[in-house]
């Protein structure tokens, strides 16, 4: 019992649990631009993000808080955002790649000229709605894996409260 009470009066580093989320975050992120490549079913990476964020959130923090779930879900929801770009860009890179094969542009890009200019991209409309429903699902897939985690955040403010 005491060492519940240790645990729950310890002082919380958000510093440093925010950081332990973006590293364990971009875990998650990787998953979707490699489930992106090979073109299955990445949204599902979003409860991968908030998984790995909340569980980067507590081991840098030292404390499980309902703060620290919902600055998780913040930075998976980022993650993911970062994530989508990447993957605009692997589709940016492959698009150049075919039309150089078919002779419809005169070079073929590199990879990071992809990246530097695949924002350019979202001003198509097809495309910048086909971007936002990958990243709105991806973003209910976060809210669904941080379910347990919000019940158990609450859970501990509810303790905190009460010493």
């Amino acid at each position: 019992m005491s060492e519940s009470v240790d645990i729950l009066e310890q002082k919380e580093n958000v510093a440093a649990g925010m950081l332990g989320a973006l590293l364990l975050s971009t875990i998650g992120g990787a998953l979707w631009v490699l489930l992106f490549y090979f073109n299955i079913f990445h949204e599902i990476c979003g409860v991968a993000c908030v998984v790995g964020a909340v569980i980067g959130y507590r081991l840098f923090a030292k404390s499980a808080s309902l703060k620290g779930v919902i600055l998780s879900i913040v930075i998976s929801i980022f993650m993911l955002l970062v994530a989508s770009y990447f993957s605009l860009t692997l589709d940016v890179y492959y698009a150049y790649q075919n039309w150089y094969a078919n002779g419809e542009v005169a070079h073929a890009i590199e990879y990071y000229q992809a990246l530097s200019g695949a924002y350019q991209f979202l001003s198509e409309p097809l495309i910048a709605l086909a971007c936002l429903k990958e990243f709105g699902i991806g973003i209910l897939f976060v809210l669904l894996g941080s379910f347990v985690f919000i019940i158990d955040g609450v859970r501990h403010h509810k303790m905190m409260k009460e010493y």
